[in-house]
């Protein structure tokens, strides 16, 4: 032991006189400067980025601490590009945060800052917008009469409060928002869907109504798989769940569900509800989702689309029909995770050998993945995963002429948008658009503008180059 002591000590010697020559002292000194940092960073990460891969982790900090993102302060916007189309920033909002978007008129922009409720409204002005803040913050108050507020801004944000979905209609607000209160002395999680009278755009909100309230789950690492879209048609407003009965790895939540709640299909979770607009009464429109993060109603077809979180790949876009069951824990197109949540302990099907057959073997407690057999198949799903946000439809008289008709999704993994054209019902084209941002929420105006509501911290507004 005191021979190895002796050893470090003179290789401890012999690094100090190296790092006393001139020559090489101010190099060194930046070299374990930048060590220094990126340790820092990666520890601060673990919680920033829980459930994420260390290399994915790396890659972030590094371009974070080196200032290399190209959207950090976005510099005036973001411009994006395929094989054929340009889009150049018209518009960014002076106010920061990350927002999810709604329309007042389909001209006008309202975006809600998913940490803080701040209200913000974008008016068309010329060539560019106009930006007022309508409100400081839209969320239920405390005890102390104080908004409650998530101070946790990060890239992957999952504490509560945040709001998932938003809905402009009727001259009133309606987002859903994922709370973490305490229930009988114990920590759980629920999502709330909150109503803000809005008589007027010209002053700031007094009312607050809960609407709807599902259960509390005692699960406080999944924060993001509320889903919590919302969207309306002539009849109904429409309202998707995630699935917390079961982990993200379709293992139901035992200590914290009971058996009989796991196979009552009357439970809210894992559903899209349709909701009466003026008394709020509910029905079950469509069961099986696992998380879905978008939603929209297609008015030209007549019908409700939605993008959803596949597990380990598996990302769907789905075409959603009243009473159908998208398969959610029971099918999916992805695989099982190469760890249980949360144990961290090895998959029994964790294999990469397409021999072994383990995506038709139900050796997870009845489970299949990779085969949507036994129910609604998606219109499309995607692997590896790819993040999947919001999604719209290209309307019928849209000046985007040539994308008329076409589905437009967000992907936030990708950093892209994924224009999908259907022929008799199936998808039959798929362009990537590369954007170089992690677009949380968009909305297409019938102006032809994009409003994107960017996870890095900002809310812009994009047009066609040779519009501007």
């Amino acid at each position: 032991m005191n021979a190895f002591f002796n050893v470090m000590l003179g290789y401890l010697a012999r690094c100090g006189n190296f790092l006393r020559k001139k020559q090489v002292r101010t190099p060194a000194l930046i070299v374990i400067a930048l060590g220094i940092t990126f340790f820092v960073g990666g520890m601060t990460s673990i919680f920033e980025f829980r459930g994420s891969s260390w290399p994915h982790v790396i890659r972030y900090k590094t371009i974070e601490i080196l200032g290399l993102a190209k959207f950090a302060g976005l510099e005036g916007g973001v411009n994006f590009s395929s094989a054929r189309y340009e889009f150049v920033t018209i518009f960014k909002a002076n106010t920061p945060g990350v927002f999810q978007l709604t329309t007042t008129d389909t001209k006008n922009i309202l975006g809600i800052e998913r940490s803080s409720g701040q209200l913000l409204l974008l008016t068309p002005d010329g060539k560019s917008y106009t930006e007022k803040i309508i409100s400081p913050s839209v969320f239920p108050k405390d005890a102390d009469g104080k908004p409650i507020f998530n101070a946790a801004k990060t890239l992957v944000n999952s504490k509560p409060p945040i709001v998932m979905g938003v809905l402009y209609t009727d001259k009133k607000l309606l987002y859903s928002l994922a709370v973490q209160e305490k229930v009988n002395k114990k920590e759980c999680q629920a999502l709330v869907l909150y109503e803000v009278p809005l008589p007027s755009l010209d002053t700031a909100p007094t009312g607050l109504i809960e609407r709807f309230r599902t259960p509390c789950i005692a699960d406080l690492q999944n924060g993001v798989m509320w889903a919590g879209r919302i969207v309306r048609n002539n009849e109904k407003i429409f309202l998707s769940i995630g699935e917390q009965r079961y982990d993200r790895s379709q293992y139901p939540k035992t200590d914290m569900v009971s058996a009989a709640d796991l196979v009552v299909t009357k439970t809210v979770f894992g559903k899209i509800l349709a909701f009466d607009p003026v008394t709020y009464k509910y029905e079950i429109y469509s069961t099986g989702h696992r998380n879905a993060q978008g939603l929209f109603w297609d008015n030209d077809n007549k019908r409700l689309l939605s993008s959803e979180h596949g597990p380990n790949g598996g990302d769907e876009l789905n075409v959603i029909t009243k009473g159908g069951h998208y398969g959610w824990p029971t099918v999916t197109y992805g695989k099982p995770y190469p760890t249980m949540f949360p144990s961290g302990e090895p998959e029994v099907n964790d294999s990469k050998n397409p021999g072994t057959g383990v995506d038709v073997s139900p050796t997870r407690k009845g489970i299949f993945s990779g085969t949507h057999d036994g129910f609604l198949p998606p219109l499309m799903s995607w692997s590896p995963g790819t993040g999947m946000g919001n999604l719209f439809h290209v309307a019928l008289n849209s000046p985007l002429k040539d994308w008329r008709n076409d589905i437009i999704v967000a992907m936030m993994g990708e950093s892209r948008l994924h224009r999908l054209r259907l022929h008799k019902g199936a998808v039959v084209f798929d362009e990537n658009i590369n954007i170089n941002a992690r677009v949380r929420d968009l909305f297409l105006l019938s102006t032809g503008d994009i409003a994107l509501g960017l996870d890095k911290g900002a809310l812009v507004i994009i047009r066609v180059a040779d519009d501007v």
